[in-house]
């Protein structure tokens, strides 16, 4: 009964580490900022060209992965603040683009 037992929990760490894995991949070639599926914007800086894009995208990568969840279920007990590195869960990005400085990147 006992060595069943310990087969069965082998499986289940087994499908547990299969499904983080897989997810992993997913996060990183379906999400990614850095990765184009679409040829157009291959050729292109979509920094620039479209900003409001590439916002979304990096904000839908930070949101989904699961490592990153995972790693701020503690607190931080840093000893001082540090604003240039926040909280990624709890303050709003602020993003400096052309379109903010007040250049239409579409016109270019």
């Amino acid at each position: 009964m006992g060595s069943r037992a310990v087969q069965i929990l082998h499986q289940c760490l087994l499908c547990v580490a299969v499904t983080i894995g897989a997810h992993t991949a997913f996060q990183q070639l379906a999400r990614s900022p850095a990765v184009h599926v679409n040829k157009k914007r291959r050729e292109s800086i979509p920094e620039l060209c479209e900003p409001d894009h590439t916002v979304n995208s990096s904000t839908k990568f930070i949101h989904g992965s699961f490592f990153r969840k995972l790693s701020h279920i503690q607190p931080n007990k840093a000893t001082l603040d540090d604003p240039l590195h926040p909280n990624p869960f709890t303050h709003p990005r602020t993003v400096e683009t052309l379109k903010s400085v007040g250049i239409d990147p579409r016109k270019r």
